[in-house]
């Protein structure tokens, strides 16, 4: 699970909650995310779903796209697992468009991983 707030910089705040099920779960919603983000400035809000992969020992990379509608698209990535609200995820977007090519920070994400 990975939830946090932070910012696109002059563009906007935003925030996310967005759970995963591993690649490795016997049931039926492995590899899959499910959850939301928001775009304070832009007055976005959508239910976004996706895949996530694990692309270092600790390291989860989140893809998501709102699932109503092509108003967002996400890559959600950690830096290292801390516990607590101590951990920096940085996304990159290619809708909104609003935030174009730059990426987001969010220092503040909880991210936590359960499981053997």
């Amino acid at each position: 699970m990975f939830s946090g707030t932070g910012s696109f910089p002059a563009i906007t705040p935003f925030g996310f909650w967005i759970w995963c099920e591993s690649q490795d779960s016997s049931n039926p919603y492995h590899g899959e995310c499910n959850g939301a983000m928001y775009f304070y400035a832009l007055g976005i809000t959508k239910h976004v779903a996706g895949m996530v992969n694990e692309t270092g020992e600790g390291v989860y990379q989140i893809s998501v796209v709102s699932t109503v509608d092509d108003s967002v698209a996400c890559t959600l990535t950690n830096s290292s697992l801390v516990h607590g609200p101590h951990n920096t995820v940085t996304a990159t977007c290619t809708a909104p468009s609003a935030v174009g090519s730059s990426t987001g920070t969010s220092n503040n994400a909880v991210i936590n991983v359960t499981g053997p």
